[in-house]
């Protein structure tokens, strides 16, 4: 599993939401994170939104607004990447290590479920 910068700048995104409580435009967060790619911000915006993780109000008065804070980070990042550590998945019943990477998939998810988005 990596955790590309797609799911880095979508955890800052959630964060920064989480933390401000009000609506934030998009230009308005990558400047408080110190992002310089808008339009890629924007795109992950649209991902979380689709997600219904963030809610979007068009508008002068518009902006960006986290639905609950107490999403999960396993939520988040499983919008973006598989959460996988072993991409083999086609040998399942002669794999000598596959049950050891499916539990350390497990504890990393378990991990991830504890934690809450406005815990950033």
């Amino acid at each position: 599993m990596l955790l590309t910068k797609e799911v880095d700048y979508a955890l800052r995104i959630c964060r920064v939401l989480a933390h401000d409580g009000g609506k934030l435009t998009s230009r308005e967060i990558c400047r408080r994170e110190k992002i310089e790619g808008i339009i890629f911000v924007r795109r992950i915006l649209q991902k979380l939104v689709k997600n219904k993780i963030v809610k979007s109000k068009k508008g002068v008065n518009g902006g960006f607004i986290l639905i609950n804070p107490h999403t999960s980070l396993d939520i988040v990042i499983r919008i973006f990447v598989e959460m996988k550590i072993n991409s083999c998945n086609k040998c399942r019943e002669y794999c000598s290590i596959r049950s050891i990477t499916d539990e350390i998939e497990r504890d990393i998810l378990k991990k991830l479920m504890l934690i809450e988005v406005k815990d950033l």
